[in-house]
């Protein structure tokens, strides 16, 4: 397997996940400080003709490359579609034509989350750049024919997970924490979406997937959920409202129809294990 974009949270855990097998996992990065044994430079910023793939044949290619934040994408539209749509499907044509099974690693931001549990066959309506910017890329990625799959992710909630981390120290340091009433999670843990991306990209199950959580919460609840956890006095969750979103991305429901997971082994895990999983893996404060 080569992991596109192995410095990053999922591509992180996925370079570590397959190297504690037998068989190694190659993977690219754009920081040539951070390269491994089992990594090379590449910089989708940066011209096709500059890019420089390792002699050897993939079954199988993770992109986990691009630029997530959603105000990145509101400010630079044209820089980050070349990054998160031009460039990874000039990449992608290129190691299919090689024999690569084809993952893009996609976003439940292609749709408004103004439906629950929208399906795989629902239409998309994305309301940010960032969600506009992954539907094309799976559009013209699922045109290539076979061989590419594409896997709708809700939230990923990583060890390292900055809000998270925030909320944990401010809980245990006796600070009030202010999460969203009324803007809607699904998250599931790294090691499942991993799980699942490995699934997929070893059994070449082509088409769309979803990935999220069984059932809808607000933030304040996962943060109500995590102060129990924490034995963190109820009071300190002081539960405050979106307000204006510049991007226009505030879901009302954000879990997904993930009834395909069943077809690849899995069932939708519930929020609670998200924040158990980040609880149990969390830095220290």
């Amino acid at each position: 397997m080569l992991v596109i974009g192995g410095d990053g949270t999922l591509g992180r855990a996925l370079v570590a996940t397959g190297n504690s097998g037998a068989v190694p996992v190659w993977y690219t990065s754009r920081r040539r400080q951070t390269l491994g044994q089992q990594g090379f430079h590449l910089d989708l910023s940066e011209p096709s003709d500059q890019w420089r793939l390792p002699q050897q044949e993939f079954s199988s290619v993770v992109f986990a490359a691009g630029v997530t934040s959603i105000q990145d994408c509101e400010a630079r539209p044209e820089v980050t579609r070349h990054v998160n749509v031009l460039q990874p499907l000039a990449l992608a044509q290129r190691l299919k034509d090689q024999g690569a099974f084809v993952v893009c690693l996609s976003s439940s931001t292609v749709f408004d989350g103004a439906s629950a549990f929208a399906k795989t066959t629902d239409a998309t309506r994305p309301t940010c750049e960032y969600g506009r910017q992954k539907l094309e890329l799976e559009h013209r990625l699922l045109a290539l024919g076979s061989g590419v799959a594409v896997i709708r992710l809700s939230k990923v909630i990583a060890f390292n997970n900055a809000l998270f981390l925030g909320w944990k120290h401010d809980l245990l340091s006796g600070n009030v924490i202010r999460p969203y009433s009324d803007m809607a999670v699904a998250p599931v843990s790294v090691a499942f979406a991993v799980a699942v991306v490995r699934q997929i990209a070893r059994t070449r199950t082509s088409g769309l997937h979803h990935v999220s959580a069984v059932e809808d919460h607000s933030y304040a609840d996962l943060a109500n959920y995590m102060a129990r956890s924490l034995q963190a006095p109820a009071e300190l969750v002081c539960p405050a409202s979106v307000g204006y979103r510049p991007s226009g991305f505030c879901p009302r429901y954000a879990a997904l129809d993930c009834s395909g997971l069943g077809k690849l082994g899995f069932s939708p895990p519930r929020a609670s294990e998200a924040v158990d999983q980040f609880l149990l893996d969390a830095l220290p404060i």
